[in-house]
């Protein structure tokens, strides 16, 4: 599926075929995957942070809690 001119091959593969609504969701789908690994870092640094910050909020409850008994 490697093509080297992408704009021009991949319109006339659309022409050309008639699966040009599966292409569609093929390349959106391709779209958002790109989008999600590229993103993805960014979410992921984000969602380990905020586990982060709820396990030390538990930690400290639990540090509060024996020192209270």
């Amino acid at each position: 599926m490697a093509t080297p001119l992408i704009g021009t091959s991949e319109s006339i593969n659309n022409l050309i075929s008639g699966t040009l609504q599966l292409k569609r969701k093929y390349k959106s789908f391709k779209f958002f995957v790109i989008l999600f690994f590229q993103s993805g870092q960014i979410i992921f640094s984000w969602f380990a942070l905020f586990i982060l910050m709820i396990y030390v909020k538990k930690l400290a409850v639990i540090q509060v809690d024996r020192m209270a008994g």
